[in-house]
């Protein structure tokens, strides 16, 4: 998903909530009647017609259920990518993480739980130029780290 940060500070943004805040909701247990939130707030390369949505709203949710489901949503999401990529063959031992949530421990132990995989600090801060050089590295058959 090319998204994350972007879906996440709109959400952020529309709650008014801080990134701290945001990433904070990651701590609380996840409640069976939650919100079901889809992150496609902007066109994704599998399916540019996708469109977000928070579905399932009671009265009796909050904001915080809000933004429970929104990092939930996210997360749900780049566990399906990743098994995009089990199918297609790869079998990851690990994940890098990168951004700025990726100091916090809630979502870092959220995420970590919805990929069942370690979790890496990224080497770099430009994880898109990074990515693409290791494929370019890969296709040209020349190791990467």
């Amino acid at each position: 998903m090319q998204n994350v940060g972007v879906t996440l500070n709109w959400v952020r943004a529309l709650l008014d909530v801080s990134w701290a805040d945001l990433y904070d909701a990651a701590r609380r247990p996840a409640r069976p009647n939650a919100p079901v939130f889809a992150p496609y707030l902007t066109p994704e390369r599998w399916d540019p017609t996708a469109t977000g949505a928070w579905t399932g709203l009671t009265l009796a949710h909050r904001r915080e259920d809000l933004l429970r489901s929104a990092l939930d949503g996210v997360a749900a999401l780049l566990g399906e990518r990743l098994d995009d990529l089990r199918a297609a063959g790869h079998h990851p031992r690990s994940v890098i993480l990168g951004g700025g949530g990726a100091a916090h421990p809630a979502w870092r132990a959220q995420l970590a739980d919805t990929v069942a995989l370690p979790l890496r600090p990224s080497p770099a801060p430009w994880l898109t130029a990074t990515g693409a050089a290791r494929l370019a590295a890969a296709a040209a058959s020349h190791p990467s780290r």
